[in-house]
């Protein structure tokens, strides 16, 4: 890999464009300053106007589909956006558990929030 297509040259060159914009020094003032080289802060400026920035990826969110959750009578009943109700015994954590675990898997598989698909 050469050096100009390291992606931390390029980051560390955009940032340092990004300082000589605010500076309000002249070019070779800031190259003195950020000890380069006057030729290679052109060249770099060059070649950084003619790529576009590349956009850091997004981590993507889960598309978790909104439920309401009621607790009456020890009993968690949680209501899936497609109509279908599911009921839980409020003091068995690990039923709960498994249950929203397997609402997840199921939106994860199917994007829809819902279990029966």
């Amino acid at each position: 890999m050469s050096r100009s297509s390291d992606p931390s040259k390029v980051a560390e060159w955009r940032l340092r464009l990004r300082r000589f914009s605010s500076s309000r020094l002249s070019v070779t003032k800031f190259c003195a300053k950020e000890r380069v080289s006057t030729p290679t802060f052109y060249q770099w400026r060059k070649r950084l106007a003619k790529a576009p920035a590349r956009k850091p990826k997004a981590a993507k969110a889960p598309a978790f589909r909104p439920v309401t959750v009621v607790t009456a009578d020890q009993v968690v009943s949680i209501q899936l956006s497609g109509g279908a109700r599911i009921q839980v015994p409020s003091d068995n954590v690990d039923a709960v558990r498994t249950v929203v675990g397997e609402l997840v898997r199921a939106d994860q598989v199917c994007g829809t929030g819902d279990a029966s698909c």
